[in-house]
């Protein structure tokens, strides 16, 4: 019951929300660089034809180029992973204080204090312009944005700009053609041509480049981005409001998964109060969730329904990730889900790996991708045709978003995946033998 709230709370087997409501959801929260568009977008969406989804995202970038929406980047230490949250124009103030992020332009080299200096002065500001009115070379340019993201200092209105300047590629991002000619390496050959190609191959690098920084930079600081200051007092009340629209039932544990906010006790203060007025209610609505749980009265009224029978769903099949915050799970709170040997299984939370859950019970537990597939308790051959189906869509999300360039399934409960029983079926699904893996290639799907 608990599996069945959690996905209708979240939007992912009822009908599919506007995606200003998931923005309003998920806004804060960290997800891994594409996560938000192929984890949460596709899965709320996962009815929609590949053109509708399409639009969905589209709507998202204009989102983001017409200033509705801020997106930040954050990296704690030089080797942790770039992680990725946006939040509506002028609600900056609820993730970070200001004067605490100014002080950190103070820790940057000169350049990126240049280029502080001058949005500050002349706001939201193109490549060229940066280029024009500073006396920084390109290169530095591009390392001062860089060292002025990663500190939490800086946004643009394109995506892709944003990605380039950090560093980040999409999975299909194209790669250089190899040559099919019988000596592909000879020195001399490359001679030859770099004498012919070198200023073309350049300029067309410039240009490449110059379309990967298109977007306006400008200062999170500023008051479009960050808002207006609000007491510690309101700033409590909004973010536990925020925690309650993002889980509907709220304990401790979840709060411990987020990031910018404030000490819980001062979150816990501003829910006593809200309960006190009367808008939340407090209780003991989830069995196995410790500590006392604060609701919103539609996610209480959500519970008593799925308890009560009331409106239960047809078939249902969901392919999620284990870092989506629908699957709130780790730490203190159990995933609680048996192998088909009936032995516990170790999940991670990792927005790489997923779970297969069908009419509300996982079934199967996908690692990296899927190339490791752990049949849950439960699990029968039926579910293989819808499984095939969510690892195919992956394949047919636009080219950024794809995780990987083709589906790789290396084991299945610990065999080689073509020595599982299961070979079967996924072979007649496209799926080819290599060596001893099973590979899904977009020419397939």
């Amino acid at each position: 019951q608990f599996y069945h709230f959690l996905l209708q709370w979240h939007q992912i087997t009822t009908p599919a929300p506007r995606l200003a409501a998931l923005i309003a959801r998920y806004r804060g929260y960290r997800f891994v660089a594409f996560a938000s568009e192929r984890e949460i977008v596709h899965t709320r969406f996962r009815d929609a034809t590949v053109n509708s989804l399409e639009k969905h995202l589209q709507e998202f970038s204009e989102s983001l180029a017409n200033g509705e929406v801020i997106q930040r980047m954050h990296r704690s230490t030089e080797k942790s992973p770039r992680l990725c949250s946006f939040h509506r124009r002028g609600e900056g103030h609820l993730f970070f204080e200001k004067n605490t992020l100014v002080k950190k332009k103070d820790e940057l080299d000169a350049a990126a204090q240049v280029v502080f200096a001058f949005l500050q002065e002349n706001g939201a500001s193109l490549f060229d312009d940066l280029n024009a009115g500073t006396d920084l070379s390109r290169s530095q340019i591009l390392d001062a944005l860089k060292s002025l993201v990663e500190n939490e200092l800086l946004s643009c209105d394109d995506e892709q700009s944003l990605q380039y300047v950090v560093g980040i590629q999409p999975t299909n991002e194209p790669q250089k053609r190899p040559s099919n000619e019988l000596f592909p390496d000879q020195p001399w050959r490359a001679r030859a041509r770099g004498r012919r190609r070198g200023m073309r191959s350049g300029f067309s690098q410039f240009k490449q480049q110059q379309k990967k920084l298109r977007g306006r930079w400008f200062l999170t600081t500023s008051f479009a981005a960050h808002g207006k200051e609000i007491t510690p007092e309101l700033l409590a009340e909004k973010q536990a409001r925020l925690l309650l629209q993002r889980y509907g039932v709220l304990v401790k544990e979840w709060y411990r998964r987020e990031n910018g906010l404030l000490p819980w006790y001062r979150i816990f203060t501003a829910l006593k109060r809200l309960e006190w007025q009367g808008d939340i209610r407090r209780g003991y609505f989830v069995h196995g969730l410790s500590g006392v749980q604060y609701a919103l009265p539609q996610a209480v009224q959500l519970l008593e329904k799925i308890q009560q029978g009331v409106g239960e769903l047809e078939h249902q099949v969901v392919l999620i990730s284990t870092g989506d915050p629908a699957l709130p799970f780790g730490g203190m709170l159990q995933w609680n889900v048996r192998s088909s040997q009936h032995e516990n299984v170790a999940i991670t939370r990792s927005f790489s790996n997923h779970i297969l859950i069908v009419d509300s019970k996982p079934v199967l537990y996908l690692e990296n991708f899927a190339r490791r597939l752990f049949p849950l308790a439960g699990v029968t051959e039926a579910i293989l045709p819808e499984l095939i189906a969510q690892l195919k869509s992956w394949l047919q999300l636009p080219a950024p978003f794809r995780p990987v360039k083709n589906i790789t399934i290396e084991f299945i409960d610990g065999q080689p995946a073509t020595k599982h029983r299961w070979a079967a079926q996924f072979t007649n699904a496209g799926f080819e033998q290599s060596d001893a893996m099973l590979v899904l290639w977009p020419s397939a799907v």
